[in-house]
């Protein structure tokens, strides 16, 4: 299973896991994305001339790195690492031989030839002791820009692999990717065997289908079917703006993509990854179909929201879920909704409301909507 060709990296458990602060409003006008404040654009740019921004106030920072982020993320196979990137297994305590005394597991990265060894705690002859539960913060792998150089689609098909012969019994796995979590498996009361002894059918634990699974979870169920909205919530957590367009800030490009395989083929794209279009253009695309609604229209109860509709905001894109208390009747500028968009920090997540006071989600924002009825 293990050969040459393989990329691989290694994590070490600990106790808490880091996060890497990105802004969660960046307006597409900066042209600012994630790789500014990626460990990549620190190996390639001057260290005594530039430091990531860890505030929303060093903007200024991050708008000097902009040009030098586009260049890398032209040249990168993966997206930026923002937020917290992080595997957490519970080891069951329900059996004898829960507990395993392999020294490593692999966490493989589909369609791609890239591991990362999960190293266990190297003080004990047990590795992965019973009843423990095991954090590694991929934030940290080694080489450090290593979750960087993984395919943004790779992260839909996640293997564990255990090539030891002495099993491993698992209450959860746990994973997290840019702050989106996309693995919480097996439900509670369940286990599942991580065994790479000969025979056992176990040995690897696929984990695709249960990603799908969690992140389809973060919209109602009786929306599921409106495909920009499904084709939208499968992108959850991340990062890579050129898998829809350009290595710019990428909201609209997000939403025009998500758009594009809904059916709507004549949305807004761009000619290659340098170019890039922005809410204006999107607006445009609605109004030359008779399709463009204004805040007031809304008030007015000229036009009622309908999930998967386009929204444009200040320098933003986002696509429209629904209202936070249901709703339908809009007379209130306050009145909260919920979205899902591209480069909110940075990557792909659901705002609610007034839950991001960076970024805060109500009628009064939007500046006008798309009907895609």
């Amino acid at each position: 299973m293990m050969d040459s060709k393989l990329e691989e990296a290694d994590v070490f458990p600990v106790e808490k896991v880091s996060k890497i602060y990105v802004p969660d409003d960046i307006s597409e006008e900066t042209g600012i994305q994630g790789f500014v404040f990626s460990r990549k654009l620190l190996k390639v740019a001057d260290p005594e001339k530039y430091t990531v921004p860890k505030t929303a106030k060093e903007k200024e920072i991050a708008l000097k790195a902009a040009k030098l982020a586009w260049k890398i993320a032209a040249e990168s196979d993966g997206g930026p690492a923002v937020g917290e990137n992080s595997i957490t297994i519970r080891i069951s305590n329900a059996h004898r031989n829960a507990g395993s005394r392999a020294e490593r597991i692999y966490m493989h990265f589909g369609g791609e030839h890239k591991f990362i060894r999960l190293w266990g705690p190297r003080d004990r002859d047990e590795h992965f002791p019973r009843g423990w539960t095991l954090n590694w913060d991929l934030n940290e792998t080694r080489p450090a820009d290593f979750l960087e150089s993984i395919p943004t689609d790779a992260w839909d098909d996640i293997l564990l692999i255990n090539t030891h012969g002495d099993g491993i019994l698992i209450d959860n796995i746990k994973i997290v990717h840019s702050d989106i979590t996309i693995v919480d498996w097996p439900p509670s009361g369940q286990r599942v065997w991580l065994d790479g002894s000969k025979g056992e059918k176990y040995g690897i634990i696929g984990l695709a289908d249960q990603i799908i699974e969690k992140k389809l979870e973060a919209i109602d169920p009786d929306i599921r079917w409106v495909p920009q909205l499904h084709c939208a919530v499968r992108e959850l957590g991340k990062t890579d703006g050129t898998k829809y367009g350009t290595v710019h800030a990428w909201c609209s490009e997000f939403a025009s993509w998500c758009l594009r395989k809904a059916g709507w083929w004549d949305a807004p794209k761009t000619r290659n990854t340098d170019d890039n279009f922005g809410s204006g253009d999107m607006e445009g695309y609605f109004n030359d179909k008779d399709r463009k609604y204004t805040k007031q229209d809304l008030l007015n109860g000229n036009y009622t929201l309908t999930a998967g509709d386009y929204l444009r905001m200040p320098n933003h894109s986002a696509l429209f879920i629904r209202y936070v208390d249901d709703g339908r009747d809009v007379t209130d500028t306050n009145k909260e909704f919920i979205s899902i968009e591209g480069n909110t920090g940075s990557k792909v997540a659901i705002r609610r409301g007034r839950a991001n006071p960076d970024c805060p989600r109500y009628i009064d924002r939007l500046i006008s909507v798309g009907s895609t009825r």
